[in-house]
Protein backbone atom coordinates (compact mmCIF):
# COMPACT_ATOMS: atom_id res chain seq x y z
CA UNK A 1 0.00 0.00 0.00
CA UNK A 2 1.12 3.53 -0.59
CA UNK A 3 0.19 7.10 0.22
CA UNK A 4 -2.63 8.96 -1.55
CA UNK A 5 -5.30 11.55 -0.84
CA UNK A 6 -6.87 8.95 1.45
CA UNK A 7 -3.93 9.36 3.81
CA UNK A 8 -4.70 13.04 4.26
CA UNK A 9 -8.31 12.36 5.23
CA UNK A 10 -7.62 9.47 7.58
CA UNK A 11 -4.34 10.47 9.17
CA UNK A 12 -2.79 7.09 8.45
CA UNK A 13 0.97 6.76 8.19
CA UNK A 14 3.38 4.28 6.65
CA UNK A 15 3.42 2.16 9.82
CA UNK A 16 -0.35 2.09 10.29
CA UNK A 17 -1.66 -1.47 10.68
CA UNK A 18 -4.70 -2.77 8.82
CA UNK A 19 -6.75 -5.86 9.62
CA UNK A 20 -9.29 -7.14 7.09
CA UNK A 21 -12.48 -8.91 8.19
CA UNK A 22 -14.14 -11.08 5.53
CA UNK A 23 -17.66 -12.47 5.67
CA UNK A 24 -16.90 -15.57 3.57
CA UNK A 25 -20.47 -16.41 2.63
CA UNK A 26 -21.23 -12.83 1.64
CA UNK A 27 -18.03 -12.74 -0.41
CA UNK A 28 -18.88 -16.01 -2.16
CA UNK A 29 -22.35 -14.90 -3.23
CA UNK A 30 -20.99 -11.52 -4.25
CA UNK A 31 -18.36 -13.19 -6.44
CA UNK A 32 -21.00 -15.42 -8.05
CA UNK A 33 -23.22 -12.42 -8.77
CA UNK A 34 -20.50 -10.07 -9.93
CA UNK A 35 -17.85 -12.22 -11.61
CA UNK A 36 -19.02 -15.82 -11.72
CA UNK A 37 -18.59 -18.87 -9.51
CA UNK A 38 -15.25 -19.82 -11.10
CA UNK A 39 -13.62 -16.95 -9.20
CA UNK A 40 -14.59 -18.31 -5.78
CA UNK A 41 -10.99 -19.34 -5.04
CA UNK A 42 -9.83 -15.77 -5.25
CA UNK A 43 -6.63 -14.95 -3.37
CA UNK A 44 -8.32 -13.03 -0.54
CA UNK A 45 -5.10 -11.60 0.91
CA UNK A 46 -4.05 -10.20 -2.44
CA UNK A 47 -7.60 -8.95 -2.97
CA UNK A 48 -7.54 -7.02 0.31
CA UNK A 49 -4.13 -5.57 -0.54
CA UNK A 50 -5.52 -4.29 -3.83
CA UNK A 51 -8.57 -2.82 -2.13
CA UNK A 52 -6.27 -0.85 0.16
CA UNK A 53 -3.70 0.25 -2.41
CA UNK A 54 -4.88 3.85 -2.12
CA UNK A 55 -4.20 3.96 1.62
CA UNK A 56 -1.04 4.28 3.65
CA UNK A 57 -0.08 1.46 5.99
CA UNK A 58 0.28 -2.29 5.82
CA UNK A 59 -2.13 -5.22 5.91
CA UNK A 60 -1.01 -7.31 8.87
CA UNK A 61 -3.85 -9.83 9.00
CA UNK A 62 -6.88 -11.12 7.11
CA UNK A 63 -9.56 -12.64 9.35
CA UNK A 64 -11.87 -14.95 7.41
CA UNK A 65 -15.24 -15.87 8.93
CA UNK A 66 -17.03 -18.92 7.57
CA UNK A 67 -19.14 -21.90 8.59
CA UNK A 68 -18.62 -25.65 8.62
CA UNK A 69 -19.96 -26.90 5.30
CA UNK A 70 -20.79 -30.52 4.48
CA UNK A 71 -19.84 -32.81 1.63
CA UNK A 72 -17.65 -31.64 -1.24
CA UNK A 73 -18.30 -27.97 -0.45
CA UNK A 74 -16.84 -28.51 3.02
CA UNK A 75 -13.80 -30.31 1.62
CA UNK A 76 -13.23 -27.54 -0.92
CA UNK A 77 -13.52 -24.85 1.74
CA UNK A 78 -11.07 -26.63 4.04
CA UNK A 79 -8.60 -27.03 1.19
CA UNK A 80 -8.94 -23.34 0.33
CA UNK A 81 -8.10 -22.37 3.89
CA UNK A 82 -5.14 -24.76 4.07
CA UNK A 83 -3.78 -23.49 0.76
CA UNK A 84 -4.10 -19.87 1.86
CA UNK A 85 -2.34 -20.60 5.15
CA UNK A 86 0.46 -22.41 3.31
CA UNK A 87 1.19 -19.18 1.39
CA UNK A 88 0.47 -16.49 3.96
CA UNK A 89 0.91 -18.26 7.29
CA UNK A 90 -0.43 -16.36 10.28
CA UNK A 91 -1.37 -13.38 8.14
CA UNK A 92 -4.49 -15.38 7.21
CA UNK A 93 -6.68 -16.45 10.12
CA UNK A 94 -9.92 -18.42 9.57
CA UNK A 95 -12.75 -18.39 12.12
CA UNK A 96 -15.37 -21.13 12.06
CA UNK A 97 -19.02 -20.52 12.85
CA UNK A 98 -21.81 -23.09 12.87
CA UNK A 99 -24.73 -24.12 10.68
CA UNK A 100 -28.18 -24.90 12.05
CA UNK A 101 -31.03 -26.64 10.25
CA UNK A 102 -34.19 -24.55 10.02
CA UNK A 103 -37.30 -26.76 10.11
CA UNK A 104 -39.49 -23.99 8.72
CA UNK A 105 -37.46 -23.35 5.57
CA UNK A 106 -35.90 -26.79 5.20
CA UNK A 107 -32.43 -25.28 4.84
CA UNK A 108 -29.29 -24.62 6.86
CA UNK A 109 -28.52 -21.19 8.26
CA UNK A 110 -25.27 -19.66 9.44
CA UNK A 111 -24.88 -19.12 13.17
CA UNK A 112 -22.32 -17.00 15.03
CA UNK A 113 -20.48 -15.79 11.92
CA UNK A 114 -21.66 -12.16 12.02
CA UNK A 115 -21.32 -12.06 15.79
CA UNK A 116 -17.75 -13.36 15.73
CA UNK A 117 -16.78 -10.90 13.00
CA UNK A 118 -18.34 -8.01 14.91
CA UNK A 119 -16.66 -9.06 18.17
CA UNK A 120 -13.24 -9.31 16.53
CA UNK A 121 -13.65 -5.97 14.79
CA UNK A 122 -14.62 -4.06 17.92
CA UNK A 123 -12.07 -5.91 20.07
CA UNK A 124 -9.13 -5.30 17.73
CA UNK A 125 -9.86 -1.61 17.32
CA UNK A 126 -10.44 -1.04 21.02
CA UNK A 127 -7.34 -2.96 22.15
CA UNK A 128 -5.10 -1.22 19.63
CA UNK A 129 -4.35 -4.32 17.59
CA UNK A 130 -4.69 -2.10 14.52
CA UNK A 131 -5.22 1.48 13.46
CA UNK A 132 -7.52 0.66 10.56
CA UNK A 133 -10.04 -1.98 9.51
CA UNK A 134 -11.34 -3.24 6.18
CA UNK A 135 -14.76 -4.93 6.38
CA UNK A 136 -15.49 -7.11 3.34
CA UNK A 137 -19.24 -7.62 3.49
CA UNK A 138 -22.51 -6.18 2.21
CA UNK A 139 -24.38 -7.29 5.33
CA UNK A 140 -26.09 -4.19 6.70
CA UNK A 141 -26.26 -5.78 10.18
CA UNK A 142 -22.55 -5.09 10.63
CA UNK A 143 -23.19 -1.35 10.58
CA UNK A 144 -24.15 -1.55 14.27
CA UNK A 145 -20.79 -3.12 15.18
CA UNK A 146 -18.94 -0.49 13.17
CA UNK A 147 -20.86 2.24 14.99
CA UNK A 148 -19.85 0.73 18.35
CA UNK A 149 -16.21 0.53 17.25
CA UNK A 150 -16.32 4.20 16.32
CA UNK A 151 -17.75 5.09 19.74
CA UNK A 152 -15.20 3.15 21.80
CA UNK A 153 -12.21 3.67 19.49
CA UNK A 154 -12.58 7.14 17.98
CA UNK A 155 -10.07 8.18 15.36
CA UNK A 156 -9.66 4.73 13.81
CA UNK A 157 -10.14 4.27 10.07
CA UNK A 158 -12.84 1.86 8.88
CA UNK A 159 -13.42 1.06 5.22
CA UNK A 160 -16.15 -1.21 3.86
CA UNK A 161 -15.83 -3.22 0.64
CA UNK A 162 -19.01 -4.61 -0.91
CA UNK A 163 -18.56 -7.98 -2.68
CA UNK A 164 -21.69 -7.58 -4.80
CA UNK A 165 -20.50 -4.31 -6.28
CA UNK A 166 -23.28 -2.27 -4.63
CA UNK A 167 -22.65 0.31 -1.92
CA UNK A 168 -24.86 -0.41 1.06
CA UNK A 169 -26.68 2.64 2.40
CA UNK A 170 -26.37 1.24 5.93
CA UNK A 171 -22.63 1.92 5.88
CA UNK A 172 -22.80 5.49 4.60
CA UNK A 173 -22.58 7.25 7.96
CA UNK A 174 -20.36 4.77 9.81
CA UNK A 175 -17.36 4.20 7.51
CA UNK A 176 -14.71 6.45 6.02
CA UNK A 177 -15.27 4.98 2.57
CA UNK A 178 -17.39 2.28 0.92
CA UNK A 179 -15.72 0.49 -2.00
CA UNK A 180 -17.70 -1.62 -4.50
CA UNK A 181 -15.81 -4.74 -5.64
CA UNK A 182 -16.26 -5.33 -9.35
CA UNK A 183 -15.40 -8.20 -11.68
CA UNK A 184 -12.12 -6.54 -12.60
CA UNK A 185 -10.85 -6.62 -9.04
CA UNK A 186 -11.66 -10.30 -8.65
CA UNK A 187 -9.80 -10.97 -11.89
CA UNK A 188 -6.80 -8.85 -10.93
CA UNK A 189 -6.57 -10.42 -7.47
CA UNK A 190 -5.82 -13.70 -9.25
CA UNK A 191 -6.98 -17.14 -8.29
CA UNK A 192 -5.36 -18.63 -5.23
CA UNK A 193 -4.19 -21.49 -7.48
CA UNK A 194 -1.83 -19.13 -9.31
CA UNK A 195 -0.46 -17.68 -6.08
CA UNK A 196 0.02 -21.19 -4.68
CA UNK A 197 1.86 -22.31 -7.81
CA UNK A 198 4.27 -19.37 -7.62
CA UNK A 199 4.80 -20.01 -3.91
CA UNK A 200 5.72 -23.64 -4.49
CA UNK A 201 8.24 -22.71 -7.18
CA UNK A 202 10.25 -20.55 -4.79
Amino acid sequence: MHSSSAEATTGLGRDSRWIAYIDASNLYYGICETAGARFWRVDVVRMCDQLLKGYAGKLIKVKYFTTALSGQAGADQKQFEQDTISVYGRQFQPFMGQTKYDDKTGSFKEKQVDVRLAAQLVGDLCTRECEAALVVSSDADLAAAIREARWYAPGKTIVAAHPDGVRSGAYTEVVDEAIPIDRGLYSNAARLDFTLEKFRKK
